[in-house]
């Protein structure tokens, strides 16, 4: 669960590390009470991942980083909606993740 005075919108996912059934998001500026922290949310015993509404067996950022449009967690899944650019050509990609995982963890480095 997020605790309040935590908001993830305009946060940074500047890394996806994917191993066997667990998927970790790296975060960097997200607001917690008047600060702004790093963060990893980890996803174990992952069941299902749909991307724009299409099932995906990993997840990869299309570009150097993501920034966080909106966030939503429960202990086993987590809605995030993503927007991408390249910074060169500045094509834009949103995307819209849901996954459902055993346990859905956010800690704060």
């Amino acid at each position: 669960m997020i605790k309040a005075g935590t908001s993830f919108h305009d946060s940074s996912v500047v890394a996806v590390s994917c191993l066997t059934g667990q998927m970790i998001l790296h975060l960097e500026d997200v607001y917690v009470d008047g600060n702004l922290r790093t963060a990893a949310i980890t996803m174990t015993k992952i069941s299902s991942i749909i991307c724009n509404g299409h099932p995906v067996s990993t997840f990869e950022l299309p570009f150097e980083d993501a920034e966080i449009l909106k966030l939503e967690s429960t202990p086993v899944s987590l809605s995030i909606l993503l927007q991408s650019m390249n910074y060169r050509t500045r094509e834009t990609i949103t995307q819209a993740l849901e996954i459902k995982a055993e346990r859905v963890m956010i800690d704060f480095l």
